[in-house]
């Protein structure tokens, strides 16, 4: 699961120079996995730094892209040719990949750069404005249409005189 989803991310950044083809992916995308677990990742040259919710920041990745597929380090500059994702559909907004060993799609979906993501957290004062976009995101990507408000949530925890600075949503 985590291989697969640090592969999409490898996919996103890298340039497929055999081919002619030139990849752009870098910025922050959001994918559900194959087994339904929702991810965001920020793709930066030839890394790939990846966050979930319960897992927090996993292991840092390098990444490169030769012909249309994508291969991920299983550690920084560690790479097997097995670990390769094939490259389908890319467009500014979306593209997908297509798992070697399992024959299934996972898209990922650029995140506006204007919403506030993992790698904007400076302190743990922001963190339940990130938690409320985070949250929006996912529902967003899952389809469901219930999206919570900032304004909402922190009137609510004033009301019931939580201190807003320190909560984080589960």
């Amino acid at each position: 699961m985590k291989k697969i989803i640090i592969v999409l991310v490898v996919v996103l950044s890298s340039c497929g120079k055999d081919t002619g083809k030139s990849y752009d992916f870098n910025g922050n995308w959001s994918l559900v996995d194959l087994d339904s677990t929702y991810y965001e990742i920020k793709i930066q040259n030839d890394t790939i730094v990846t966050y979930h919710k319960d897992l927090s920041f996993l292991p840092l990745r390098s990444f490169y892209v030769k012909n249309d597929s994508i291969y991920l380090s299983k550690s920084i500059n560690n790479f097997d040719k097995k670990d390769g994702y094939l490259i389908k559909e890319v467009d500014e907004k979306s593209f997908s990949l297509i798992a070697d060993e399992f024959n299934r799609k996972m898209v990922l979906k650029k995140i506006d750069s204007l919403s506030f993501t993992f790698d904007k957290l400076k302190n743990y004062k922001k963190t339940l404005k990130f938690e409320i976009d985070y949250l929006n995101r996912k529902n967003k990507l899952l389809g469901l249409e219930h999206q919570y408000k900032y304004s909402d949530t922190t009137t609510y925890l004033s009301q019931k005189k939580i201190d807003t600075s320190t909560v984080k949503l589960n």
